[in-house]
């Protein structure tokens, strides 16, 4: 859990902004949503402004010392310190800050090669901080597509965060998708089995209280398997998971498939 910064913390840092002109000012809240470290080039595509215009914007912080140029990389700045992205990430309304979210991911989405490419994990974030402004149903392939990706490499809490982000993105969308909405719980809870958290189980039981609500055979079944995948403990006998495997087992087609 992330304290707020200190109140005359936050003065300090806003009478240092204070002599920026209004347009460097909105350069510099671009950036702060781009994050700690950016690329010219994004915010150019993010706020629609000329490279040039954006640079003399940015060398206007720059000689406040708000910003430092990335030695290593062309073209890449720095906040001199993360208070003074986060002053200016907080000082944002809440629809501003979602629609710079949108155009942000918006500028990582269109740089498809090169060192500006974004993977899914930092698009899946801007698109999901978008949401209650912007594209629901994208942030929520986003979302979706880097908890599997998470889930493939073995981070099993950034994967559970990523699914259940997805499953508040999903009621955002024009027409929540109950089928959707079961897979995703599944997900999380296979995360959370991973993760070794303990509301992995009752999230398991969630997923099959969906699938039985969806006659979905097939998310019945995998559901029973990943709920038998906490192990089996010698001399207990779990009656819920052998109801719940005894009911997807009478679900399931009777031919000699993989998932009965």
């Amino acid at each position: 859990l992330r304290l707020p910064l200190p109140d005359g913390v936050r003065d300090a840092i806003r009478r240092r902004l204070q002599p920026l002109s209004p347009q460097a000012r909105e350069a510099l809240e671009v950036a702060a949503v781009a994050g700690r470290g950016f690329r010219v080039a994004t915010l150019e595509r993010a706020a629609g402004i000329p490279r040039a215009e954006m640079l003399e914007r940015l060398d206007e912080a720059l000689e406040l010392h708000l910003l430092a140029e990335a030695p290593s990389q062309a073209g890449t700045f720095r906040f001199a310190h993360g208070l003074i992205r986060e002053t200016l990430y907080n000082d944002l309304s809440a629809i501003r800050r979602a629609r710079l979210h949108g155009a942000v991911g918006e500028a990582l989405e269109r740089a498809k090669t090169g060192p500006a490419r974004a993977g899914l994990l930092e698009l899946a974030h801007h698109f999901i901080e978008a949401a209650p402004a912007g594209d629901a149903t994208r942030a929520l392939d986003y979302a979706e597509r880097a908890g599997h990706e998470a889930l493939r490499s073995l981070a099993y809490e950034q994967a559970a965060d990523l699914f259940d982000s997805a499953l508040r993105v999903l009621d955002l969308t024009a027409e929540p998708d109950d089928k959707r909405r079961g897979e995703l719980v599944l997900a999380r809870g296979q995360a959370q089995m991973h993760a070794g958290e303990d509301a992995a189980r009752d999230c398991l039981l969630e997923a099959v209280a969906l699938a039985e609500q969806l006659c979905d055979s097939d998310l019945l079944g995998r559901a029973a398997l990943s709920l038998g995948g906490f192990g089996l403990s010698p001399g207990i006998v779990d009656d819920k998971l052998v109801g719940v495997l005894e009911e997807a087992l009478a679900a399931v087609d009777a031919g000699d498939s993989a998932l009965r």
